[in-house]
């Protein structure tokens, strides 16, 4: 509310969510004709005035790398022991990929026998690269999409970042973990399932199971709809509100306020 008494030119139903985030505020504007109004050189200033913030800015996707084993101190000429400062990584990191990073800050592990997991984000994607000669090559950090159940059919758990671009439950037909038929997981008649006869349990051979999941892989997509390829875009409207401390963000602060808006 805050920023809506500060602003004459919006009301409470042009901001309809702020999301208190790890580093302060996160507020999603009704649409880009008020996110551009937020975001102009005056109500930007009002805006930060009215949350007693640092700064405003848009967000923006950060590719995040991470840099083991790099030299927590260096010697000068004299042997004297300098501390490896931010500067010297941001100079460093700019100097190996001719980009200049977005974010220099080192892993929240700490150093560990006087060397440091330094993690650096760009705009952009670079190519690996080391800092001082020391240590390993840049590695991109990625998230892991988040176990979900299969609808229907599964009896575990699986990643289903093969469908669709967010990562939705599985859509496709049910496959038999068995005989890979296009079967839910517990239907009573899998050709792959031990018989029982005269009083004994007869498993398939290795050449009888091949056979029989041959046949179920061909059987199951057959039935496997015709897949299009999803096209779009997302559009970011939002506009965070942090309280200054970046270090564990993988995107820069919009703005800076310890206050709620």
């Amino acid at each position: 509310m805050a920023i809506v008494k500060a602003i004459k030119e919006i009301t409470p139903s042009d901001i309809p969510t702020a999301k208190h985030i790890k580093t302060g505020w996160a507020i999603t504007p009704r649409n880009d004709k008020i996110k551009a109004l937020l975001m102009g050189q005056e109500n930007r200033e009002l805006m930060i005035r009215a949350v007693e913030g640092e700064s405003a800015r848009l967000p923006e996707r950060w590719v995040n790398y991470a840099v083991q084993g790099v030299e927590s101190s260096y010697r000068t000429i004299t042997g004297e022991s300098i501390p490896t400062t931010i500067d010297d990584i941001v100079s460093e990191a700019l100097s190996q990929t001719g980009i200049e990073p977005a974010s220099c800050r080192p892993s929240r592990h700490g150093p560990t026998e006087g060397r440091t997991t330094w993690i650096i984000s760009f705009t952009r994607p670079v190519r690996s690269f080391r800092l001082f000669g020391t240590g390993d090559y840049a590695h991109e950090i990625k998230k892991n999409s988040p176990a979900m159940l299969h609808d229907p059919g599964c009896l575990g758990k699986t990643t289903a970042t093969h469908q669709g671009p967010h990562g939705e439950q599985c859509k496709d037909t049910p496959k038999c973990a068995n005989c890979h038929g296009p079967f839910p997981a517990t239907h009573d008649k899998c050709p792959a399932a031990p018989t029982r006869a005269n009083g004994r349990l007869i498993q398939p051979t290795k050449g009888e199971l091949k056979v029989i999941r041959e046949a179920g892989d061909r059987a199951s997509e057959a039935m496997q709809p015709a897949r299009g390829r999803q096209t779009g875009s997302t559009v970011e409207t939002s506009i965070e509100i942090t309280d200054g401390d970046i270090a564990n963000t993988t995107e820069p602060p919009l703005l800076e306020s310890p206050q709620p808006p």
